[in-house]
């Protein structure tokens, strides 16, 4: 199993039980583990810019794209997992340049099934991936 994985799988069981010290983490490891995307992004994204986070999880790009945008810009974050959204609406409150929609995004409109990962919370898919 390489770092990770295992990394994500421990940070996943602390999920329930310690949620804020896991977000802490959680950020941290993915304001270093993405830096490449975020250099990539910051390039694109600037004050005033539209930006939307699909699959937005618990807000952690929802919040970096916030700040990147600024008050003149808008987030439209979209997470269509009950617990995950309202993980994500926590993160995002007081944050008037983001919109949460508890939706999914794909190129048809229409009723869809959430296929809910059990040892990550960030890997859940809208295809059955026969995993977990």
């Amino acid at each position: 199993m390489n770092l990770k994985r295992s990394y994500l799988e421990l940070a996943n069981r602390g999920y329930h039980s310690i949620f804020p010290l896991y977000r802490l983490a959680y950020s941290t490891w993915k304001s270093l583990a993405d830096q490449e995307e975020r250099r990539l992004l910051r390039g694109f994204v600037k004050p005033g810019s539209l930006a939307v986070d699909v699959g937005a999880n618990i807000g952690v790009y929802a919040v970096f794209l916030s700040r990147l945008v600024g008050a003149s810009g808008s987030v439209l974050a979209f997470e269509p997992e009950p617990q995950n959204f309202a993980r994500l609406q926590d993160a995002v409150r007081g944050r008037r340049n983001v919109a949460a929609f508890r939706a999914a995004v794909g190129e048809a409109s229409g009723p869809s099934h959430l296929y809910l990962s059990g040892a990550l919370n960030v890997d859940h898919r809208s295809y059955d991936s026969g995993e977990d």
